[in-house]
């Protein structure tokens, strides 16, 4: 797999009319925005840093070159949701059949992002996180019934399908949630999920259900440790 590069990253630019993101595509999670594309690769290169902290976790290296260190794939255009606030762009490599050991290797970095988060939010039990000016902002068990919410669709467009009851305490929902999302994930990379759902539309493959899933886990723990209140 690419995951042991440590040279150049590899960065596509997804550009809406608002925001533009910096997305790098061998590192799920890696994808950061800003108002054009210059200040989309500044942010990126800030969190490189942070994310090299996380994907230690699973025991996998990432080397940030100290300057120039992005080498631009490609220009893709946005949509709405670019200017929402989601990368949603598919790139040519999601196309690409995911091996065993490369399937293993993306799985170890999905599962430190939800680590992650896990202890970024267990952390925040209990404390107000700050607000906008306007008093905008939601709280900690708010981003996590809809980080489940957003999985729950994510594992939908993969194919799979989870039902839950809401009796249950979030922690089992969880849990249950991401067996799911990996045994979903590891049969449609074997080509055991049609690539057409049941009205005709297109499904996520692989590597971008990957990537979609540990940038917005991501983008939650990040969001929950910097309106943490200082200690």
């Amino acid at each position: 797999g690419r995951l042991s590069v440590t040279n150049l990253i590899q960065v596509y630019i997804e550009s809406g009319i608002k925001k533009t993101f910096a997305t790098a595509i061998d590192w799920p999670g890696l994808s950061r925005c800003g108002k054009n594309e210059e200040s989309a690769l500044q942010t990126l290169y800030k969190y490189c840093d942070r994310y090299k902290v996380i994907i230690k976790n699973a025991g996998i290296s990432f080397s940030v070159p100290p300057s120039n260190p992005f080498h631009i794939i490609d220009h893709i255009p946005g949509s709405a949701s670019t200017d929402f606030g989601v990368p949603e762009a598919k790139f040519e490599e999601d196309n690409k059949p995911l091996n065993a050991e490369e399937l293993s290797a993306l799985t170890n970095v999905l599962n430190a992002c939800w680590e992650y988060y896990d202890r970024i939010r267990h952390d925040a039990i209990g404390k107000q996180l700050s607000v906008g000016p306007r008093g905008g902002g939601r709280q900690t068990e708010q981003i996590h019934k809809h980080d489940i919410e957003a999985n729950i669709a994510y594992l939908g467009k993969l194919g799979g399908a989870f039902d839950y009851d809401t009796s249950q305490p979030l922690e089992l929902i969880l849990n249950s949630l991401r067996e799911n999302m990996l045994s979903t994930l590891a049969a449609s990379t074997r080509g055991e999920i049609s690539l057409q759902g049941p009205r005709g539309g297109s499904r996520w493959l692989p590597r971008y259900f990957i990537r979609r899933v540990a940038w917005h886990t991501l983008d939650h723990a990040w969001e929950i440790e910097d309106r943490l209140p200082y200690q």
